[in-house]
């Protein structure tokens, strides 16, 4: 059984882990919880794969994703500092 914990207890948990990466792989999908992301638990916050655009909060600090995908030029549309992958 899943016990889903509150969203202030899973960030105050992520701090005194202290984590210095958080990887959010649900983002702004029906199961996602932008609420801890947007408490900044960690110092380094990412979005990968649940939600592949930008999420114009700036709760996360990068968003990797592939050059082809999202031009240099586009950065300037991003909250998030765009992160290429390497192929």
């Amino acid at each position: 059984m899943c016990v889903e914990r509150a969203i202030s207890d899973v960030a105050s948990l992520l701090r005194a882990l202290e984590v210095d990466i958080a990887v959010d792989l649900t983002g702004l999908t029906a199961s996602g919880r932008p609420g801890i992301f947007a408490r900044r638990p960690a110092p380094i916050q990412v979005n990968y794969l649940g939600f592949g655009g930008k999420h114009g909060r700036g709760a996360h600090r990068l968003h990797p994703c592939r050059q082809d995908r999202h031009p240099e030029k586009q950065q300037q549309y991003y909250p998030e500092k765009i992160a290429y992958l390497s192929r």
